[in-house]
């Protein structure tokens, strides 16, 4: 499985969501490869990211070599490897063709975190939304980030909605407004905002952001 995660505003949680899937995924199926675009990672899961990345590979001199995952994956844990985002910029199109193609080659699930996407976007953040599988939109229920899904020509497989205390906007109305089923909510809650602060995503994933991923398909 090919996962895409993005978000059209920042702050929407996507980096969060996307680590803790690639843990949850990484318990069951060996090895989970998590490919951070974001750059963010690395922090949230207490993994030395700070070696060369995807921006050093798409902008490297020559032709670029083909095992990229065994030249920049970081063990996180036995079963999860992160690809750090690297220095540089995201845009060169051919490279980023044939880096998604390597990437859905590996032997497990492949996780993208693209953090928000604005227009015009990276080339291997669209590279990564062609190739992908399936295509999770990560959204707060907030009228700004859901008129920028509307105006976005990306659309997605399922939403998960990072659900804030005392918002008006329901999950049917983010249905009804993006024309795509919430497959997950994910709360707003202290106990994983204190998981992330302290390293721990990785190594104690939070009970409640667990079980709230469990209907995103595998």
């Amino acid at each position: 499985m090919f996962t895409t995660l993005w978000s059209t505003k920042g702050g929407s949680g996507t980096s969060v969501v996307a680590a803790a899937l690639a843990v949850a995924r990484g318990e069951k199926h060996h090895p989970t490869l998590l490919v951070d675009l974001d750059g963010a990672a690395g922090d949230l899961l207490d993994a030395d990211c700070s070696g060369p990345g995807v921006a050093d590979w798409l902008n490297a001199d020559g032709h670029p070599p083909v095992d990229v995952i065994e030249r920049l994956a970081v063990n996180v844990t036995s079963s999860l490897l992160v690809m750090p985002r690297g220095e540089g910029l995201l845009a060169d199109a051919e490279r980023a063709r044939l880096l998604t193609q390597l990437l859905a080659r590996h032997d497990g699930p492949v996780i993208v975190d693209c953090g928000t996407v604005a227009l015009p976007r990276p080339g291997v953040a669209t590279a990564c939304y062609e190739q992908s599988t399936q295509v999770l939109l990560v959204v707060r229920p907030c009228y700004l980030a859901l008129r920028r899904v509307q105006r976005h020509d990306w659309t997605a497989t399922k939403i998960i909605v990072v659900r804030e205390p005392g918002r008006a906007l329901t999950k049917r109305d983010i249905e009804v407004a993006t024309g795509v089923d919430v497959v997950a909510e994910v709360p707003f809650d202290a106990s994983i905002a204190r998981a992330v602060d302290a390293g721990l995503l990785a190594s104690r994933p939070p009970k409640l952001l667990v079980r709230s991923l469990r209907r995103v398909p595998a």
